[in-house]
Protein backbone atom coordinates (compact mmCIF):
# COMPACT_ATOMS: atom_id res chain seq x y z
CA UNK A 1 0.00 0.00 0.00
CA UNK A 2 1.20 3.42 -0.75
CA UNK A 3 0.74 6.33 0.57
CA UNK A 4 0.54 10.01 1.15
CA UNK A 5 -0.29 12.93 2.96
CA UNK A 6 -2.08 14.90 1.28
CA UNK A 7 -5.72 15.03 1.17
CA UNK A 8 -7.20 15.07 -2.53
CA UNK A 9 -10.65 13.83 -4.17
CA UNK A 10 -11.05 9.94 -5.06
CA UNK A 11 -10.27 9.55 -8.58
CA UNK A 12 -12.08 5.94 -9.84
CA UNK A 13 -10.40 6.42 -13.67
CA UNK A 14 -9.04 2.68 -14.23
CA UNK A 15 -5.41 3.07 -15.57
CA UNK A 16 -3.53 1.16 -18.25
CA UNK A 17 0.10 1.59 -17.28
CA UNK A 18 2.46 0.36 -19.42
CA UNK A 19 5.63 0.64 -17.05
CA UNK A 20 7.22 1.67 -13.76
CA UNK A 21 5.92 5.33 -12.43
CA UNK A 22 8.26 7.65 -10.83
CA UNK A 23 7.83 8.49 -7.54
CA UNK A 24 7.16 12.26 -9.03
CA UNK A 25 4.62 11.16 -11.67
CA UNK A 26 2.88 9.64 -8.85
CA UNK A 27 2.11 12.24 -6.82
CA UNK A 28 1.93 14.85 -9.62
CA UNK A 29 -1.49 12.69 -10.47
CA UNK A 30 -2.58 11.65 -7.36
CA UNK A 31 -6.09 11.95 -8.57
CA UNK A 32 -5.57 9.95 -11.38
CA UNK A 33 -3.91 6.94 -9.05
CA UNK A 34 -5.92 7.17 -5.92
CA UNK A 35 -7.17 3.69 -4.95
CA UNK A 36 -6.09 2.27 -7.98
CA UNK A 37 -2.92 -0.43 -8.88
CA UNK A 38 0.54 1.29 -9.80
CA UNK A 39 3.81 -0.14 -10.01
CA UNK A 40 6.58 2.53 -8.79
CA UNK A 41 10.05 2.89 -8.89
CA UNK A 42 12.47 4.24 -6.13
CA UNK A 43 15.13 4.02 -3.59
CA UNK A 44 13.95 2.79 -0.44
CA UNK A 45 15.01 4.18 2.82
CA UNK A 46 14.37 4.57 6.39
CA UNK A 47 12.72 0.71 6.71
CA UNK A 48 10.54 0.68 9.98
CA UNK A 49 8.44 -2.36 11.54
CA UNK A 50 5.61 -1.55 13.72
CA UNK A 51 5.05 -4.72 15.71
CA UNK A 52 2.07 -3.26 17.50
CA UNK A 53 -0.39 -5.09 15.13
CA UNK A 54 -2.47 -8.05 16.60
CA UNK A 55 -1.56 -10.47 13.40
CA UNK A 56 1.72 -9.17 13.13
CA UNK A 57 3.95 -6.61 11.96
CA UNK A 58 3.71 -3.50 9.27
CA UNK A 59 6.82 -2.61 7.50
CA UNK A 60 7.04 1.15 6.28
CA UNK A 61 9.50 2.61 4.60
CA UNK A 62 9.77 5.63 2.10
CA UNK A 63 10.49 5.38 -1.57
CA UNK A 64 11.92 8.45 -3.44
CA UNK A 65 13.33 9.35 -6.76
CA UNK A 66 15.52 12.07 -5.24
CA UNK A 67 12.61 14.44 -5.65
CA UNK A 68 9.64 13.22 -3.99
CA UNK A 69 9.07 10.69 -1.32
CA UNK A 70 5.83 8.57 -0.48
CA UNK A 71 5.63 6.43 2.29
CA UNK A 72 4.83 2.54 1.54
CA UNK A 73 3.59 0.00 3.87
CA UNK A 74 3.67 -3.64 3.87
CA UNK A 75 2.35 -6.77 5.98
CA UNK A 76 5.39 -8.98 4.65
CA UNK A 77 9.22 -7.87 5.10
CA UNK A 78 10.78 -6.13 2.06
CA UNK A 79 13.17 -8.58 0.49
CA UNK A 80 15.92 -5.42 1.12
CA UNK A 81 16.17 -2.72 3.21
CA UNK A 82 17.97 0.29 1.16
CA UNK A 83 18.45 0.78 -2.32
CA UNK A 84 16.69 0.67 -5.81
CA UNK A 85 13.26 -1.26 -5.96
CA UNK A 86 10.07 -1.52 -7.64
CA UNK A 87 6.96 -1.86 -5.78
CA UNK A 88 3.75 -2.98 -6.76
CA UNK A 89 0.61 -1.74 -5.03
CA UNK A 90 -2.74 0.30 -4.27
CA UNK A 91 -2.17 4.22 -3.94
CA UNK A 92 -4.15 5.81 -1.53
CA UNK A 93 -3.87 9.40 -0.21
CA UNK A 94 -4.90 10.47 3.31
CA UNK A 95 -5.10 12.93 5.64
CA UNK A 96 -3.44 13.43 8.46
CA UNK A 97 -4.89 15.39 11.05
Amino acid sequence: MLLTSAAHGLGLLLVAQAGPLSVSELLANTERYNRQPVTVSGTISNLRVNRWRRWGPIYTFDLSDRTETVLVAVFVEPPCQSGTATVEGTFETIKRG
